[in-house]
């Protein structure tokens, strides 16, 4: 079929007078006190060569580590399987450890989700309308923040995480440090930490989803008969979406302690809406600008096959006997403007749509669990 697809064809003049507008757009590059900084957590993985992985493993094992010193220090593990040990002291030890488990596994998500952004930038170098030394500055761009926006979101989630004391208890003893026990004065502690870093992982994560919408929207070649070029975009989604609910899974351990505070099942009910919103626009938002370019490639295709077709027709009415040798001319235009027409408007395949229903059921699954667990312990305690 000798009929070509307009949609990878941009015009590179275009392209060049509108880069800098396109790298403040795709990269968040905007004006900033100090555009080239990196978050803390991307700075202290790179100078000790740590993953992820490791990452989280080393932070929850330092503070454990240190809950565990302090806990022996005053003689309080002792306590532990003690037929007269309080029940508040086994909740306030366990909140304590999921708590840990908070701070650990957030920095860890955030870097994850960082690094990742950074190879799926490379994966995309293909369909990318930039030079190789465009392309390199854009690849060192995609974990530098907005530091001063960056701080601010940690202070949201720090006033938050200072808020949650006050929301599960208002009265002024809860308040008073001297009549509580090391183990809740840990959770004074860990929590404002977990919301210090949770404000800045989501921060970064909602950076990654713009930064890779205006990707898509300002600077990718679009090939409608090649759509698989563009699959990257929807894995990023998919590694954002998988990110948030992770928080969910961690979350429903927190159900067999309903009781040790008042509003902790309110606070996990927000817990939950935020992370599964959160794991919604995780995939979307990074999705949205190459979706409106595959809409409007479409759109001109299709409009380029229309014109073909009246051109076709008017040979029709003004060359005698040319409809029967203009028919397979016909057909392939028509054939080429169903294809283009089938494209899908999102780069989400099928497999991608099943991977994150199934991220979905994990956080379904943790707190069902939980709620299994709660309920074989109550009977087992009778």
């Amino acid at each position: 079929m000798a009929v070509q697809s307009i949609g990878g064809l941009e015009d590179r003049l275009a392209v060049r007078i509108s880069l800098s507008t396109c790298y403040a757009s795709a990269m968040g590059a905007v004006a900033t006190a100090d555009p080239a900084w990196i978050p803390r957590v991307v700075r202290v993985a790179s100078k000790h060569g740590l993953t992820s992985v490791s990452l989280g493993l080393a932070a929850g094992g330092l503070l454990l580590a240190l809950f565990l010193g302090v806990e022996w220090a005053l003689g309080r593990l002792a306590l532990v399987g003690q037929a007269d040990t309080p029940a508040h002291f086994y909740e306030d030890f366990r909140i304590a450890v999921i708590l840990i488990l908070f701070a650990s596994y957030t920095p860890a998500a955030q870097l994850s989700a960082l690094r990742m952004a950074r190879r799926i930038v490379g994966e995309l170098r293909p369909v990318l309308s930039c030079t190789h030394a465009e392309f390199e500055a854009l690849l060192r761009a995609t974990d530098r923040m907005d530091a001063r926006r960056y701080r601010r979101a940690c202070l949201v989630g720090l006033g938050l995480g200072i808020s949650v004391f006050f929301v599960t208890d208002l009265s002024l003893d809860a308040q008073d440090l001297r009549s509580t026990p090391p183990e809740a004065i840990a959770h004074r502690i860990l929590v404002p930490i977990v919301g210090w870093l949770a404000g800045g992982s989501t921060y970064s994560a909602l950076v990654i989803s713009r930064r890779f919408s205006s990707l898509g929207r300002e600077l990718v070649r679009v090939d409608l008969l090649d759509p698989g070029s563009l699959q990257p975009f929807a894995r990023v989604g998919l590694q954002m979406a998988l990110t948030s609910l992770g928080f969910v899974s961690i979350g429903s351990l927190l159900l067999g302690d309903l009781e040790a505070a008042p509003a902790l099942a309110e606070i996990l009910a927000a817990l939950l809406v935020f992370s599964v919103a959160m794991a919604v626009a995780g995939l979307l938002l990074p999705v949205l600008g190459i979706h409106e370019r595959i809409r409007q490639e479409k759109r001109q295709e299709i409009r380029r096959c229309q014109e073909r077709l009246r051109e076709l027709v008017s040979g029709w009415e003004t060359r005698a006997g040319g409809g029967a040798g203009s028919g397979p001319g016909v057909a392939d235009v028509v054939a080429y403007r169903s294809t283009i027409e089938a494209v899908p408007e999102w780069p989400f395949n099928t497999p991608a749509l099943t991977r994150f229903l199934l991220y979905l059921a994990i956080p379904l699954g943790s707190w069902t669990a939980g709620a299994l667990v709660e309920r074989l312990v109550d009977r087992a305690l009778g």
